[in-house]
């Protein structure tokens, strides 16, 4: 960016990409936190749900 924006403009420029670039790790992490917070809880309802129907068919059998 250094080399392509002429020197007049080049803080309004280098302005205008960390801003770009906060806005799209904000936005990331407000869609990925509640993304990872309900694969994480699926995966754990998923698990528990197999665990247990194998737990009861393994006593139901013994």
């Amino acid at each position: 960016m250094h080399r392509r924006a002429p020197r007049a403009v080049q803080g309004r420029a280098f302005a205008a990409m960390i801003g770009t670039n906060n806005a799209a790790t904000m936005a990331g992490t407000a869609v990925g936190g509640p993304a990872v917070a309900l694969l994480g809880g699926g995966g754990t309802l998923l698990a528990t749900l197999v665990g247990t129907g194998w737990l009861l068919r393994r006593e139901q059998t013994s």
